[in-house]
């Protein structure tokens, strides 16, 4: 139970729910690397369909001619003009492999960029922090050692269940009686009515974390449908200027690249708000900072978990980044102007 009961913990006042799509998305974006080599599935999908949009570039060609011979506008400088268009188009087929296989390496790289940079900003206040019994942030793994010592009310509570020379983990102090206090039916009531508090607002991360993930798997999947049809949508690329359709095709291509690191953006939003709320109902709430800190500890964490005023923001904000999760791909579509 005290496993759980830590997963809940790092889900909702943590960052577990970025790290695990982060990793996620980096094993989508690995393959998508491999798809989108120089001579990946994408470009070999593309092949099939060059011939198609060549002969849609030749028919698009004379239709043009056929229109203005019609309106009796047809004349040399149209002819050249029309025909200048036509190499224009050819050129870009030509080079759409490239064209295409570089537009996601520009996506990759932008996302690389958002995942490398974002967790570097900090935006704990000059006021307040918060620690988790002495650490600046909750630990990823609940067996992997502590980087940082205990603070000094958590270590006081737990001393007598740290053997010596034991390694400390979060398992320790999730595990220690002193920790939960009680008898042996006190513990378990006690560990089960934590667990429950913080089941839907950990649910709500999950299910953020699930709607991250679906709109990864189906944006990857779009990205390589969107590569290899390409050709047909960049030989349609007569009229229109930039409200093309080949132009409007490789925005909404870019754009669909953009979601992966728009959805890291929209995550670690979500959690610099908690940061920041939690920050404000610490100043509200003194008995549980120390030194200008919240510093939640062996004493007061079941104190902290259990009070509304802290888990209902918490809750609000991870249920508003699934909305937002969903709204990724229309931001990028806006960012870019693709309609």
């Amino acid at each position: 139970m005290g496993s759980f009961l830590f997963t809940e913990f790092q889900a909702v006042f943590g960052g577990g729910a970025v790290n695990d799509t982060a990793n996620f998305m980096a094993s989508v974006i690995g393959a998508l690397r491999t798809v989108f080599a120089e001579n990946g599935a994408v470009a070999k999908g593309m092949a099939l369909f060059m011939g198609i949009a060549g002969m849609i570039a030749i028919i698009a060609y004379f239709m043009e001619l056929w229109d203005l011979s019609a309106k009796d506008l047809l004349s040399f400088d149209k002819l050249v003009l029309s025909f200048l268009k036509f190499v224009f188009v050819f050129s870009v087929l030509i080079f759409s492999q490239d064209l295409i296989v570089g537009g996601f390496n520009l996506c990759a790289a932008g996302y690389d960029m958002v995942v490398e940079q974002m967790p570097g900003i900090n935006t704990s206040s000059d006021n307040m922090t918060v620690t988790y019994f002495g650490q600046s942030s909750i630990p990823e793994s609940y067996t992997q050692a502590l980087e940082e010592p205990l603070d000094d009310v958590t270590q006081s509570v737990i001393e007598d269940d740290i053997e010596d020379g034991a390694t400390i983990s979060m398992e320790t102090i999730f595990s220690s009686k002193n920790f939960i206090g009680g008898g042996v039916l006190e513990r378990t009531l006690k560990m089960l009515s934590s667990i429950m508090t913080l089941f839907i607002p950990y649910l709500i991360c999950f299910i953020a974390k699930i709607a991250a993930y679906i709109i990864c798997i189906s944006n990857a999947i779009q990205l390589i449908a969107y590569g290899i049809l390409s050709p047909i949508a960049l030989s349609q690329c007569f009229d229109g200027g930039t409200r093309g359709t080949g132009i409007v095709y490789l925005k909404k291509f870019l754009a669909t690249g953009l979601t992966f690191g728009i959805i890291i953006i929209v995550l670690y939003a979500a959690q610099w708000l908690q940061a920041g709320v939690a920050t404000w109902t610490a100043s509200t709430a003194s008995e549980f900072v120390t030194d200008g800190a919240l510093a939640i500890n062996a004493t007061n964490f079941y104190d902290i978990i259990g009070r509304p005023g802290m888990l209902l923001p918490y809750t609000v904000i991870q249920f508003g980044a699934v909305g937002a999760i969903f709204k990724c791909d229309q931001i990028a579509r806006d960012m870019l102007g693709a309609r």
